[in-house]
């Protein structure tokens, strides 16, 4: 039985023991790094080339008729980070331009209660 947030087994029909008052917040955010938020951007872009890879190398050895698309996916994981990463940084950067005169996506959050 997995516990849940009110202290009870799930699937239990056991009552509450003592219920847990989480705090919600409202945050906002107002800048990214951009260097640092595009270098995440491109590994995940890289490992969609990686992916992408071995469908490409099929392509080329089993449809000659649609080779270009295989050459494609095959310098994928080269060109996917390097305009992922350029793109990302573009993006972030007008990000925070436009969140320093508008103030940024706001997000609601819940803090976990603090264990002893």
């Amino acid at each position: 039985m997995k516990p849940s947030l009110w202290g009870s087994s799930v699937g239990s029909l056991q009552a509450p023991a003592k219920a847990i008052h989480l705090s919600r917040v409202n945050r906002r955010i107002t800048r990214v790094s951009v260097h640092q938020t595009s270098k995440v951007m491109s590994l995940l872009y890289l490992y969609l080339g990686v992916l992408l890879f071995p469908l490409g190398l099929a392509i080329c050895m089993l449809a000659p008729e649609i080779r270009d698309t295989g050459v494609a996916l095959l310098v994928a994981p080269i060109i996917y980070p390097v305009v992922g990463y350029a793109s990302t940084a573009v993006c972030a950067a007008l990000y925070n331009f436009v969140a320093a005169r508008a103030g940024g996506v706001e997000f609601e959050s819940v803090e976990k209660p603090r264990t002893a």
